[in-house]
């Protein structure tokens, strides 16, 4: 009667039966050990965070995006955007390794005039070129606009 006795029962289940399988048993690490750690994982975060220059780099597949209907030939110098036809889309400043700084949208017609309200906003800071990928929509540009920003995450459009 004592073998299916419940509290003789969990008292087997709560008593180590032998030796423990847990190799590490109860190691605690060392202080210096923890702070070589935190040093790790924070040396970790900082060269993530210097790496995101990375994601910036232009790809040259964005021009295929259906939302896209038009796109100016190739980067051009930012001194010459007013070359660029006056539509609805997306601009995008870069330097000249194609990093980019800066996205912006345009209404439509807008083109022109959101480059030039961009560059006295000082977004352009770091940018040498500017690309125009057209759209037949403001909504699809904003769209388009949206989806650029969360691939590129650029300098200039952070806060």
């Amino acid at each position: 009667m004592t073998k299916n006795n419940p509290k003789l029962i969990k008292s087997r289940l709560s008593k180590p039966q032998g030796k423990s399988s847990n190799k590490l048993g109860s190691y605690k690490p060392s202080r210096s050990t923890l702070t070589e750690l935190w040093l790790h994982k924070a040396n970790i975060v900082l060269t993530n965070r210097m790496l995101r220059g990375n994601k910036m780099q232009w790809d040259p597949n964005d021009v295929v995006d259906p939302r896209v209907s038009a796109f100016s030939e190739w980067w051009i110098n930012l001194k010459d955007y007013e070359t660029l036809e006056a539509r609805s889309g997306v601009y995008l400043f870069a330097n000249a390794k194609y990093d980019i700084k800066y996205i912006g949208t345009a209404g439509a017609g807008g083109m022109i005039e959101g480059i030039r309200d961009a560059i006295n906003r000082k977004k352009s800071k770091g940018a040498t070129q500017v690309r125009a990928l057209y759209t037949n929509s403001t909504e699809k540009a904003q769209s388009l606009r949206k989806y650029l920003l969360k691939k590129y995450d650029p300098i200039n459009n952070r806060k």
